[in-house]
């Protein structure tokens, strides 16, 4: 087995320095007989990457041993029989996700304000920085999360410990109740229901060492914030608003929540600030001005970004394929880029 772990050792995982041996995801290599190599997989949930793997490892072993037949497998869990709606008990004085290194909740007093896609660009705007970037899609009822990122169709399943796995795309590691939904069903839960999976998004996925772990919550002030504030390691929180009134009186609200629940609020985003006419570089201002510089002078928080308004933003998130990720020199994504760093410098200081 030694011989062929020598030569899976070689074979990266797509997108990332580390090999498939050191990831932990070869849980078998064997010769089978006298003519057949036998290589069992695990822990690997992208269906596109591991396709790019079983690739690399045929062409690699072939090439190795050309006299044999070379086998690639994909062991899998299946986890839908997972009871998201069963109880978790947790210690009084238990915090959990307390193995990540950061844990930010982004939130919004009020919905429409475009947290879900503030929240899918700053984790990929960290992950291109370098750093091991998660994101949790608690967004019970509305969970955007899947399509946005291009994920829709990827069904989660369970490693050996009976953990469930994140699902991985543009080097993130997430979860979302879309994954374990039928196309079109709505979640009709009360309170004590969406707090309870909710926990075991936290407790049940094997989530990995990670610099970083962004928590898309849903708008408002209510159930899930709460339960964040009391069960989680929350290290802090960005507030989404918008320019114009109705969203960032709102805002205020959210932060004074997290600030009576003892949450350091990191920082406010204005999102959709303006629009430039890409002919005459002129700024519109159609929500408005100013709103998310009121609210940081008047509460002390820091203003972390002004977002621009871009047509492309809702093209590529309804394609599964950020803007971020597809136009990383847009202005947009440039806002994202500067915002994550002032985050990073928030927890350096």
């Amino acid at each position: 087995m030694d011989k062929l772990l020598n030569v899976l050792k070689t074979i990266k995982y797509p997108e990332m320095d580390r090999d498939i041996v050191d990831f932990g995801m070869v849980k078998t290599a064997d010769f089978i007989l006298e003519n057949e190599i036998s290589v069992v997989l695990q822990n690997i949930t992208n269906m596109k990457k591991y396709e790019s793997i079983k690739k690399e490892i045929l062409k690699k072993m072939s090439s190795k041993y050309p006299e044999k037949n070379i086998s690639v497998e994909l062991l899998k869990k299946d986890v839908n029989d997972v009871n998201l709606n069963k109880n978790v008990n947790i210690k009084s004085d238990e915090k959990l996700l307390g193995n990540i290194k950061h844990v930010i909740a982004v939130g919004s007093g009020k919905g429409g304000v475009g947290k879900s896609t503030v929240t899918v660009s700053l984790a990929i705007a960290m992950a291109k920085k370098g750093y091991k970037v998660g994101l949790l899609d608690a967004d019970i009822w509305g969970p955007s999360v899947p399509t946005m990122m291009g994920t829709e169709s990827e069904k989660p399943f369970a490693n050996e410990k009976n953990k469930i796995l994140p699902i991985e795309n543009f080097g993130i590691q997430m979860m979302s109740i879309g994954y374990f939904l039928e196309e079109n069903t709505p979640v009709i839960w009360r309170g004590p229901l969406v707090t309870g999976a909710l926990k075991q998004f936290m407790t049940e996925v094997e989530w990995p060492e990670l610099d970083y772990l962004f928590i898309d919550l849903p708008p408002g002030t209510g159930d899930v914030q709460l339960t964040l504030a009391q069960s989680a390691k929350i290290d802090g929180v960005i507030i989404v608003t918008t320019p114009q009134k109705i969203a960032y009186i709102d805002a205020i609200k959210g932060i004074v929540m997290f600030q009576k629940l003892n949450i350091p609020v990191i920082g406010l985003l204005e999102n959709m600030s303006y629009f430039e006419c890409p002919d005459t570089r002129k700024k519109h201002y159609i929500f408005g001005e100013g709103g998310g510089s009121m609210v940081s002078e008047k509460f002390n928080v820091p203003l972390l970004g002004k977002v621009p308004i871009d047509p492309k933003v809702t093209i590529q998130g309804d394609e599964g394929a950020p803007i971020i990720e597809v136009f990383p020199d847009s202005s947009v994504s440039q806002a994202y880029f500067k915002s994550v760093e002032k985050i990073v410098s928030y927890f350096n200081e």
